[in-house]
């Protein structure tokens, strides 16, 4: 079918060139004849040598133009063969070449005069045309005035694309500050406006716009839309409508530049509108359909800032996919722009069918404008792009196609996201250059096999699963959110194992693809956690040998070798009691390993691991320590965890053990802290019980020496020293049963229940999180049970054991100077009748009656105190735990009828003031 307006646009070119003016009536029927005449151009290899030789024979330089002729043809330059027929024609006509030839100077311009019918099958073509100075002054006029709307364009461009680049520079400084091997776009990239697909305000995209009839006349000869025919307008509104969908801006429908950045804060979406400017002379039916339109050509640009945009290194991996997605339907989304082309142009296309044939495509590019508008809002990357899109997909279950397309999109932005994720689970490392992923490996650390074999291990490896390895909440996709926890431990797992030197490869991995259903990501990574489990346990039970390293620790810090705590306390009494700048450390090394040697504790494997430590702080402070740890108290106690004044020995002195890779991610510096605490608990009521029992020795010494002298402790003059002994023992027998219930307490109603547990699930375990819970539990039901974790009960705990301390030491002072009396007594130079004065003045000198009463009084107050507080919080607070101490340190209820009378006392007592006080103020209204 023939192309009217192309023939009608031709005419009058042509009519313009040989400087005939005809009236319209002419060129009407010149145009009838033509599209009456017109037949569809063929041409073979046969009829394109003829021509060649016709030019070539009229040429005044053949082989020139066979030789141009070859180099224009191996360009494949459209139109050439149509071209060449048509010059050949002119040639062989007689005549024609003198009609055509040029009235005054002119140069050769060859142009396309209906960029928007060069594929059109009416036969349209190249032509080859003399133009005058005249017409090369107007075009070079028209060049200039694009050359100054580009430049302003390009300078508004670079106006509004500031905040865009501001924000580019951010991310990638704060990427290169995390990896300085991540690549970056040249800046021409971002600089040159050319090279874009969203409108470029450049002549180009004029020169595409111009209409059917071209504008080879200059401006002064156009026609204003509004004064042609409908039809006419429809044409030209429809040209411009193809170009706009290309992302061409039209000649009637022209885009406006952008004032702000692609991302603008203030707007709602995140991107910036396109705004556009239609002629105001189009009818006014044509705008309102225009109008319909415009969502559209918006979508599309935004679709394509995005593209652009995001494209660049610090936007991640996810974004660069879900570009790459965008970038596909696009490809699809311009080969049906291509097909309304090839419509428009065998003169099928009217803006009715236009908007029949674009709904579906106005569809779909809404749904992507409106997905890029949430991404661009809040500047999302990695899981959060994808947590974006997994939204788009629930709540499109309505809509099959806009879900196949959220799907297809989620799908393809995930694919990066997941075979990272893929890496972590069956492999336990992380490969994520542009950290997009959930789990981040601490920066300024590595840990890779070379590293391990020097020793680097171990100073990493205090903080490994809390710190090595970290959550990224931002980057968690809400689709695996309830599975993250599997997700890290999986993979860390794994780590260890491969750090270990171990090779592995699990049997049953799966490639992982997106899906809106959650129980799909469950039941893989279920699988991968159970054998990275399984292998991680296999390595510490089996080849590392925990157990018996567990077993190991409980012999030492919780004093199951007893032989052995009893030779080194022996030895070490006399180097504990001083200052610790006074003991030499390598001292009380030897000490413990001459008595873990000569005692059971040397069939151990691991003795050689137990160093002994002097602590800078003493038993309380390291209580507070042990308690800030993973709470908001923890910097603060580090800070002021300065070294302790006048600690002795005894109060700073500890062991510890060191424990390799990888059995100290269960026994880790946190765990060991928590041994030493009971242990220094243990230790100190064993040394308490120590005192005591050296008091009784002391005693039974003092009283065999004075049952053996004249006048002694039983005889008339010593009355008063066998009364206060006699109260004195009373007394210590009361610490000691309280030591010792105390002690019992500890050892076989807490520790021995809970190793028994642990021993328990150690047996059939299969999890590595629930070896470290177990592990974890234990050592905080033993704090808790020896009340090391309630501050007030510890405190008068302490308190008891300090009265016990210093009742010894008072007692051993009372012995000693009862010793030296003794000696003086049974001088043989002096005379009895002088030496009995001396001694009963020497005997009454200290008040060791009220001494002794002063501490049974503090004793038994701090004593009830203490059970009263036992049994607040076994009846108010649920401790059973508090039952079994309160049954050994009052078994036969004694300090329970002590407690409960004085109560009644004190109730009485208030009773009785209270009486005291109404009969006072009756007397006082009386008078």
């Amino acid at each position: 079918m023939s192309n009217e307006f192309a023939i009608q646009g031709n005419v009058h070119r042509l009519l313009r060139q040989l400087d005939v003016t005809p009236d319209s009536g002419q060129a009407a029927a010149f145009v009838e004849q033509l599209a009456k005449n017109v037949t569809p151009f063929v041409f073979t290899q046969v009829s394109a040598h003829n021509a060649k030789r016709k030019i070539a024979e009229f040429s005044p330089k053949p082989e020139a133009f066979l030789s141009k002729y070859e180099e224009l043809k191996a360009r494949s330059v459209r139109g050439l063969d149509p071209l060449i027929q048509l010059l050949s024609l002119i040639v062989s006509t007689k005549g024609m070449p003198n009609k055509l030839a040029p009235k005054s100077p002119s140069i050769h311009l060859s142009i396309n005069p209906d960029m928007s019918s060069r594929t059109s099958e009416s036969g349209s073509m190249q032509t080859r045309m003399r133009m005058s100075e005249k017409d090369i002054a107007s075009i070079r006029e028209n060049l200039l005035r694009d050359k100054d709307g580009v430049n302003r364009a390009l300078s508004s461009s670079g106006n509004f694309t500031a905040s865009a680049e501001s924000k580019r520079q951010k991310l990638k400084t704060a990427l290169v500050k995390r990896n300085a091997y991540v690549p970056s776009l040249p800046a021409w990239c971002h600089e040159q406006g050319l090279i874009s697909r969203d409108f470029v305000p450049v002549s180009r995209a004029q020169i595409a716009s111009y209409d059917v009839g071209g504008r080879g006349g200059g401006a002064k000869n156009e026609v204003e839309i509004g004064n042609m025919s409908m039809a006419r307008q429809e044409a030209l509104v429809c040209n411009d409508l193809v170009c706009l969908m290309s992302g061409i801006s039209g000649k009637y429908i022209k885009c406006k530049d952008l004032s702000s950045g692609m991302m603008d804060a203030s707007s709602a979406t995140g991107v910036e509108r396109r705004e556009f400017v239609i002629d105001s002379s189009v009818d006014p039916s044509l705008v309102t359909f225009i109008h319909r339109f415009l969502p559209l050509f918006v979508n599309y640009s935004a679709v394509v800032r995005f593209i652009e945009d995001k494209s660049a290194f610090e936007y991640g991996q996810v974004n660069h996919a879900l570009c790459a997605a965008l970038r596909s339907l696009l490809k699809e989304y311009l080969v049906f722009v291509a097909q309304v082309e090839r419509e428009k142009n065998r003169q099928q296309l009217q803006m009715q069918r236009l908007w029949h044939l674009t709904q579906p495509t106005m569809q779909t590019l809404h749904l992507m404008a409106n997905i890029i508008a949430d991404i661009n809002k809040a500047g999302y990357t990695g899981g959060e792009v994808l947590t974006v899109l997994h939204s788009y997909v629930i709540n499109s279950i309505k809509d099959a196609r806009s879900q196949e397309l959220c799907l297809f999109l989620a799908q393809a932005a995930s694919r990066p996201f997941l075979d990272i994720l893929q890496d972590w689970i069956y492999k336990g490392q992380i490969n994520d250059p542009l950290f997009d992923f959930m789990i981040e490996q601490k920066q300024g650390t590595t840990l890779d096999e070379e590293s391990i074999k020097y020793g680097a291990k171990d100073a990493l490896t205090v903080d490994y699963w809390e710190k090595y390895y970290v959550q990224v909440p931002k980057n968690t996709p809400v689709f695996l959110d309830d599975l993250r926890d599997i997700i890290l431990n999986t993979g860390k797992y794994l780590n260890v194992v491969r750090l270990y030197g171990q090779q592995f490869s699990f049997p049953k991995a799966k490639e992982i693809l997106y899906t809106k259903h959650t129980k799909n990501y469950r039941d893989i990574l279920e699988q991968a956690y159970n054998f990275a489990s399984k292998l991680l346990l296999d390595l510490l039970i089996e080849k590392e040998g925990l157990k018996s390293r567990l077993i190991s620790a409980k012999q030492y810090f919780l004093m199951g070798q007893g032989d052995f705590f009893l030779q080194f306390m022996t030895m070490a009494a006399s180097e504990l009691k001083k200052q610790v700048s006074d003991i030499v450390p390598a001292k009380l090394e030897n000490m413990l390993e001459l008595s873990m040697r000569t005692s059971s504790a040397n069939s151990d494997l691991y003795k050689d691991d137990v160093r002994t430590v002097l602590l800078p702080y003493d038993y309380v402070t390291q209580l507070h320590k042990i308690l800030a740890i993973e709470t908001e108290h923890e910097s603060q106690s580090s800070v002021s965890s300065g070294t302790e004044l006048n600690l002795s020995g005894l109060e700073a002195f500890s062991i510890t053990m060191d424990v390799k890779w990888p059995v100290n991610l269960v026994i880790n510096q946190k765990a060991i802290a928590r041994y030493q605490m009971l242990f220094r608990h243990i230790f100190y009521i064993k040394n308490v019980e120590r005192l005591l029992c050296s008091v009784w020795v002391d005693n039974k010494a003092c009283i065999s020496s004075g049952r053996g002298g004249a006048g002694g402790v039983g005889g008339g003059g010593g009355g008063g020293y066998s009364k206060w002994m006699a109260k004195m023992f009373l007394l210590r027998d009361k610490m000691m049963g309280f030591v010792k219930n105390l002690e019992i307490y500890i050892m076989f109603d807490v520790i021995e229940p809970h190793w028994d547990k642990l021993q328990k699930v150690l047996v059939d375990i299969s999890d590595v999180e629930l070896l470290l819970r177990t592990h974890s539990d234990f050592l905080d039901h033993c704090l808790k049970d020896c009340m090391l974790t309630t501050p007030d009960l510890l405190s008068f705990v302490s308190k008891l054991l300090v009265v016990c301390v210093n009742f010894s030491n008072a007692i051993r002072r009372l012995t000693r100077s009862a010793k030296i009396q003794q000696q003086h007594l049974t001088l043989p130079n002096e005379s009895s009748q002088k030496k009995q004065p001396i001694a009963e003045q020497q005997m009454k000198g200290p008040n060791i009656d009220h001494v002794i009463n002063t501490f049974n009084k503090n004793f038994n107050k701090l004593f009830n105190q203490f059970l009263d507080r036992l049994n607040y919080y076994e009846k108010r607070e649920g401790e059973l735990s508090m039952i079994n101490v309160i049954s050994r340190l009052d078994y036969n209820g004694y300090y329970s009828d002590l407690l409960m009378k004085a109560k009644e006392r004190k109730l009485m007592n208030r009773a009785a003031n209270a009486a005291t006080t109404a009969n006072s103020s009756n007397l006082n209204s009386n008078d």
